[in-house]
């Protein structure tokens, strides 16, 4: 799906269904210029993939995108990949994790705080009788990560954060 000429338009409710797929060890797959004019439709699904090879994603917006289960182990390669709605936490750490082999912090701490956002959220949909003190550790692990230092992504708040529990808890 490389459009080197014109741009690729997906409709609202199309998908690019690449769950499964197999990329070897050598192999490239491209995808890029879709949906450039900044419109957020469609979505690519790269569910349960075995990507040992080489992906490369550029100019790229979506309604979603997903990496679900994937696998990741050849260079997957990312410019100006955008999607609307939010996705899983697994698919935040292989795009973080990317970022971080690319030599990319910004767009890795960018999806950090993505991936903490959606844990939570998929924390909340998880609690039961069974799990509650597992949950209520992962739940307060994250509470405590977020207003220290916003999920490591703000120096000045963890500053903030220690100087005020040494006032609180020093007198």
């Amino acid at each position: 799906m490389n459009s080197l000429r014109s741009g690729i338009f997906l409709s609202e409710d199309s998908s690019i269904k690449l769950n499964n797929i197999f990329v070897e060890p050598n192999g490239y797959l491209i995808i890029r210029n879709i949906n450039e004019k900044h419109k957020f439709t469609g979505i690519i699904n790269f569910t349960d993939a075995n990507l040992l090879g080489n992906v490369v994603l550029k100019n790229i917006y979506l309604k979603r995108f997903l990496l679900t289960n994937a696998v990741m182990v050849g260079g997957f390669f990312t410019e100006h990949l955008y999607f609307k709605e939010e996705s899983d936490s697994q698919t935040y750490v292989r795009l973080k994790d990317e970022a971080l082999k690319n030599n990319n912090s910004i767009k890795a701490m960018q999806y950090r705080e993505k991936e903490m956002l959606s844990y939570s959220k998929e924390l909340n949909a998880q609690i039961s009788y069974d799990n509650i003190g597992t949950w209520l550790t992962d739940k307060s692990v994250l509470f405590l990560n977020t207003i220290s230092n916003k999920n490591g992504l703000s120096w000045l708040r963890g500053i903030i954060f220690t100087i005020s529990c040494a006032i609180i808890f020093s007198g």
